[in-house]
């Protein structure tokens, strides 16, 4: 803020060289002629931050323009104005062209909840008549909202899927049988059976003695199946080789095989006769005609 004023080039006007103690807001008046211009000449001197202007008369700010409608002040006002006026149609082609766009939205958007409300009637439509007309593959509680989840999920079909489909859609109704007349044979537990062919596998036969000729098993089977041949001959002779078979010998075939491994050789061929039985009762079963087959199904 401004204080103080020199006047000291001034004074052939003021007594005093210069003015004191002013405040943010001073009025000075005085008549014509008392120095209020030179005053403001003062001030502008002194100071470079205020716009300081003087005002001599109306004759020096007119312009050239002085028609009565539009008396303008000073050729610079002139140009801010027509600035203004071309910033004010701006703002006017700006506030026209917002309207219109907020128009073409409101519009749009409009448009959009339409086509989304379609939409929703649409889904509600198809699963509702998904439903009542293929309840079978769709179920009773099929909606929009499962309906969403399938489009979600689809997948397009190859040409062959395309083509296999036709085929089925194509295919001629069969009359078949509301239920197909199969004896089914009353069969063994099987599990039980697996538990008793494993029993078996667990259990080993005590050899008191050890007979290096019988090293391998097809050699333990010939020898077995012969000691069971010659139990009853009393002659005592091979019929395989013609030789006659010691007691001594008949004692180490007796004791190599026991009456345990006799034992698990029973239950195995019983084992073999159980599952030769319960195959003969599957093979009785009669077969489904082929004729009562859709075609794309007898080829798997």
């Amino acid at each position: 803020m401004l204080a103080n004023i020199e006047l000291r080039d001034y004074d052939y006007i003021y007594q005093d060289m210069r003015l004191t103690n002013l405040k943010r807001i001073n009025i000075i008046y005085g008549r014509n002629g008392t120095g209020k211009s030179t005053l403001t000449k003062a001030i502008k001197k002194s100071n470079d931050t205020y716009d300081v202007r003087i005002f001599n008369g109306f004759e020096n700010i007119v312009a050239e323009n002085k028609g009565l409608n539009s008396i303008v002040l000073g050729e610079k006002n002139v140009q801010i104005q027509n600035k203004i006026e071309c910033i004010e149609e701006k703002l006017k082609t700006s506030k026209n062209s917002k309207k219109i766009i907020e128009s073409e939205w409101l519009k749009k958007n409009n448009n959009k909840k339409n086509k989304k409300d379609l939409l929703e009637k649409t889904y509600t439509k198809c699963a509702r008549e998904l439903k009542q007309e293929h309840t079978i593959i769709f179920g009773p509680n099929y909606d929009k909202r499962v309906l969403k989840r399938d489009i979600m999920q689809a997948q397009e079909i190859s040409p062959e899927a395309q083509e296999k489909s036709k085929k089925i859609l194509g295919l001629n109704k069969l009359n078949l049988p509301n239920k197909l007349d199969i004896n089914y044979p009353n069969l063994m537990n099987f599990t039980l059976l697996k538990q008793t062919v494993n029993q078996i596998l667990s259990l080993t036969s005590n050899k008191k003695i050890e007979l290096t000729e019988l090293n391998n098993e097809e050699k333990e089977n010939f020898a077995y199946e012969g000691l069971k041949i010659h139990e009853k001959d009393t002659r005592k002779i091979c019929a395989f080789c013609g030789n006659k078979i010691s007691q001594e010998r008949w004692d180490a075939l007796n004791e190599y095989f026991s009456n345990r491994a006799k034992e698990i050789q029973t239950r195995i061929k019983n084992g073999v006769n159980t599952l030769t039985n319960e195959q003969k009762k599957l093979d009785s079963v009669s077969k489904i005609n082929s004729s009562l087959w859709y075609e794309p199904y007898k080829k798997t």
